[in-house]
């Protein structure tokens, strides 16, 4: 598959930790003046940091600003801490795939994505008198540019691009506990840095792995990546899915827990972009080159952060150690 420019493919999405349930550890019950001081602490060490760049592509699409950074913690019975530029607005990108994958699970069933049944493990049904050996290469993640696109494309309706888009803007509305919208800007910025998308999303369809329109997909797939959050709207995000579907903040339901846990096994596959020390202290999480990171603790709480200069990786450098530092004070490590 050739690379595409623009900070939508090359984003960088994360997802971390080797094989096995993701089972929380730690003190779930610690003091509420212990994540507020944890948070602060946190924020105050790498405020000053300066390593790391912005890409052209994101500083161009978002207008994003090196000193900005913010941190947020949304635990699972609903508290919140937040400090910094937690209400900052910024594009999605990657850390928008998780969440359609769960609305695709959640329409269709968790089958959806196991085990040899589809082209992109398991989200596609194979071509009538084709076997997983003639794809040739390894079937791919529905985290992946391939595996999104064809998730995206099972999401009902199908063939009819509004009344899908109206769907997906309705789960990310539901996951973040509020209205989202998508950032004209950054979509007008981005849509010609990925001018090989639509051809990517034709191919895959010729392959019989696109179960919609190409041109819809595709165009849809650039929508998402382009939704604004706040890095607070990303935490509670996360936090819904750590909560098996429940919004931890607006007390509804969102998914179902089955879609809320396979979306987190989906997370603790290993994919492009990981952090070496987050794969060994076992955070699922999911970083994009704007400089988002959410991390999903199940059965305790959810974690954004923003800060958008990146490493060569395209990961946020401050969101990773203030995410290592939380997770030192707070050992919420799952190892």
């Amino acid at each position: 598959m050739p690379k595409i420019a623009g900070m939508l493919v090359v984003g960088g999405l994360m997802a971390l930790v080797a094989g096995g349930p993701a089972v929380a550890r730690g003190p779930m019950g610690a003091r509420e003046a212990d994540y507020q001081q944890a948070i602060e602490q946190a924020y105050k060490r790498y405020l000053a940091e300066k390593g790391g760049s912005i890409p052209d592509t994101v500083a161009a699409a978002t207008g994003a600003k090196a000193e900005s950074y913010g941190i947020v913690i949304v635990r699972v019975d609903g508290k919140v801490w937040e400090i910094g530029d937690s209400k900052l607005a910024f594009p999605m990108i990657t850390t928008a795939i998780p969440f359609t994958a769960a609305l695709a699970i959640e329409q269709q069933g968790a089958e959806l994505l196991s085990g040899t049944k589809g082209a992109v493990a398991g989200t596609v049904p194979l071509p009538d008198a084709r076997g997983a050996a003639d794809w040739g290469p390894q079937p791919t993640s529905a985290l992946d540019l391939d595996g999104s696109l064809a998730t995206l494309s099972l999401v009902q309706p199908q063939r009819d691009a509004e009344a899908k888009w109206s769907a997906l803007l309705a789960n990310f509305g539901a996951f973040a506990g509020g209205n989202v919208a998508l950032d004209p800007r950054a979509y007008k910025a981005e849509k010609p840095l990925v001018s090989r998308l639509p051809q990517v999303a034709r191919d895959l369809g010729q392959d019989g792995r696109l179960k919609d329109d190409a041109d819809i997909t595709a165009d849809l797939y650039l929508r998402q990546s382009t939704v604004a959050v706040t890095a607070r709207d990303l935490a509670i995000m996360a936090a819904t899915l750590a909560n098996d579907g429940i919004n931890p903040v607006t007390q509804k339901k969102v998914v179902s827990p089955g879609t809320a846990q396979k979306v987190q096994s989906l997370l603790a596959g290993k994919h492009k972009g990981q952090s070496a020390w987050m794969a060994k202290d076992g955070i699922l999480a999911c970083a994009a080159n704007s400089g988002a990171i959410l991390v999903v603790l199940p059965g305790r709480l959810g974690i954004a952060t923003y800060a958008p200069p990146v490493d060569a990786n395209g990961v946020s450098l401050r969101g990773q150690r203030a995410i290592k530092y939380l997770s030192q004070t707070l050992m919420f490590n799952l190892q």
